[in-house]
């Protein structure tokens, strides 16, 4: 992987912390998590993050949805935000788990 491709999913990954996005990581799936829990086979927190994606011998993906898989109710609740320019469309995204900057076509993300 890349330097800039460590470094753009690694700041993807942190903006989807407080959203529990799930993440493959050698094989297995994981809930990356923003809270201060312990480790447990099934959970990740930002301090493991960096971690894995700075090791070149291991990779984590996280499960995202394409853009053009929005349902319809989805797509006006969407579309709502574009009137709006704010940050909270970037919330909204990440909430829904949607790959919004293409990391499923680079290969760094895999599709839901």
């Amino acid at each position: 992987m890349t330097k800039e491709n460590k470094k753009l999913l690694f700041k993807d990954l942190c903006n989807r912390l407080p959203y529990n996005v799930k993440c493959q990581f050698k094989d297995i799936t994981y809930i990356v998590h923003d809270g201060d829990v312990p480790y447990y086979d099934n959970i990740l927190t930002a301090r493991h993050l960096g971690l894995f994606i700075n090791r070149s011998n291991y990779y984590i993906k996280p499960y995202l949805r394409s853009m053009n898989s929005m349902t319809a109710e989805e797509r006006k609740e969407y579309d709502n935000f574009a009137y709006i320019d704010s940050i909270e469309i970037y919330d909204w995204l990440n909430e829904h788990h949607f790959d919004y900057r293409g990391l499923i076509e680079k290969g760094l993300a895999i599709e839901f």
